[in-house]
């Protein structure tokens, strides 16, 4: 075979520049529309642009602001993307442009009853303007979630599924719900949670709302109240000292009831799942022990005697080596040493008493005696008074104060304050009774002696008789 020919059979083998230039035209996009859809491969990322590949001899872009997901690509991902702008320079984005969606893909959605997906675009007085492949939608305020949207705003550039719930005018007017979905969610949460909720039941739950009185807490689309006499065997005076929202936590149902409405009431307990202080309490009658004052009271002070477990020790108890004490007497947070005096299983109550509490001293005052007394306490019969340097405990009655109203006895008699009084009686169980000193007795010494003396003028005296000796 000659050259000639060999090189005749290779030009009708191989295409020709002209051919392989015509060939590449062709399978090069040439133009674009709005709104089109297109395969691309990303080539370049810079600060302001991500460059893509779209088939047309120039690259096209996607402006970085316009999409938060374009920090995840990376140079060689495929992406669809749709047509914003033609033109020398094409722009393209990740979502489809509105206006030139599909109607007839929304159709379809909306017969099926399947869910599509849309990105809030824009939000107005009534709603949000949803973008779904490119479709116009709208979707109410109320539809968006199942809480109450407290700023709209919170929602702009994200992208939910959706459910179509109105489709008319052949796809002028698309009405979409998020919440539809939530609720549809939430339904078969709640019917899984309501066949948990027996009294006894231990479930997790989640504080959603925190009230003075407790807790409501989210047991699965079911909520249930948490009182705050249920978060611990000790007294709690806050609830947020216990609790905070959002708190994840274990309780036990204790009860279901159903409220005037006949919606469910479920009583929820921490309380029942956490360690009893008081089965740990090895108490024993006259056992002495540390404890710390955690509140006084008129009636007594409360002593934690172990976590979480207080004692009362009575006014009755409060007491050392015979003497009374007084409650105002003692300080938040004050150690002091306590003596178990009794206690009560069933009522969980100790009662406790100041060591030497049982310890009785004895007067030996009689009916005459002048002592000093302080005031202990002020009732409707008059006043309770203690003698200083005597056990001596009794009335002062007030039909002797010569005070009519409670408010001048409190002014001129008040508790602590102390008065000399003399025992008018004891009576036959040992009880005293003081009265106040008479005016002979509040005469001072000094001036008995000026007017009883041999050299006073008994004549210029007025008083002379009163202090004049019987013997004389």
């Amino acid at each position: 075979m000659s050259g000639q020919e060999e090189n005749s059979e290779a030009s009708q083998s191989e295409p020709s520049f002209e051919e392989l230039l015509a060939q590449s035209e062709s399978e090069t996009i040439t133009r674009v529309t709005p709104g089109q859809k297109l395969k691309a491969s990303v080539v370049q990322k810079d600060a302001e642009y991500v460059h893509v590949d779209i088939g047309m001899r120039s690259e096209a872009m996607i402006r970085q602001s316009d999409d938060p997901r374009l920090v995840e690509l990376v140079v060689g991902d495929k992406i669809e993307v749709f047509v914003v702008s033609g033109g020398y320079e094409v722009e393209v984005s990740l979502d489809p442009i509105l206006g030139k969606g599909d109607v007839s893909v929304l159709a379809d959605a909306y017969e099926s009853e399947s869910l599509v997906q849309g990105k809030v675009e824009s939000t107005n007085p009534g709603g949000y303007s949803i973008n779904v492949a490119g479709v116009r939608c709208f979707c109410p305020h109320s539809q968006i979630d199942l809480k109450r949207v407290e700023n709209p705003q919170e929602f702009l550039g994200q992208t939910f599924d959706f459910k179509i719930i109105e489709f008319a005018e052949g796809g002028q007017n698309v009405v979409v719900s998020r919440r539809r979905i939530q609720q549809e969610a939430l339904d078969k949460v709640i019917a899984v949670t309501r066949a948990k909720i027996t009294p006894g039941a231990t479930l997790p739950g989640t504080v959603r709302e925190i009230r003075e009185f407790g807790a409501f807490v989210d047991l699965g689309g079911i909520q249930g109240l948490l009182h705050i006499s249920e978060l611990g065997h000790q007294r709690i005076e806050r609830v947020e000292d216990v609790l905070t929202l959002d708190m994840q936590l274990d309780v036990q149902v204790l009860e279901i009831s159903k409220d005037d409405r006949g919606r469910d009431r479920i009583s929820l307990s921490l309380k029942a799942l956490l360690p009893d202080p008081w089965d740990s309490l090895k108490l024993e009658r006259g056992a002495k022990l540390a404890g710390c004052v955690a509140k006084t009271r008129d009636f007594g002070i409360f002593v934690e005697i172990a976590p979480h477990v207080q004692g009362l020790i009575p006014l009755r108890f409060l007491k050392q080596e015979g003497k009374h004490m007084n409650a105002a007497q003692f300080d938040q947070g004050q150690e002091i040493e306590v003596e178990i005096v009794d206690w009560d299983d069933q009522s969980r109550q100790v009662t406790l008493g100041l060591p030497g509490w049982d310890i009785e001293l004895h007067s030996s005052l009689k009916a005459g005696d002048v002592i000093q007394a302080r005031v202990v306490k002020i009732i409707g019969a008059g006043l309770i008074v203690e003698g200083l340097d005597d056990p001596a405990r009794g009335l002062l009655p007030k039909r002797l104060l010569d005070l009519t109203s409670h408010k001048q006895i409190e002014k001129e008699f008040p508790v602590g304050s102390e008065h000399r009084l003399t025992v008018d009686g004891i009576d036959d169980r040992g009880r005293y009774s003081f009265a106040p000193l008479s005016e002979k007795d509040h005469v001072d010494p000094a001036v008995v002696d000026q007017y009883t003396s041999p050299s006073a003028a008994i004549g210029h005296n007025p008083f002379a008789s009163f202090f004049k000796k019987k013997d004389d």
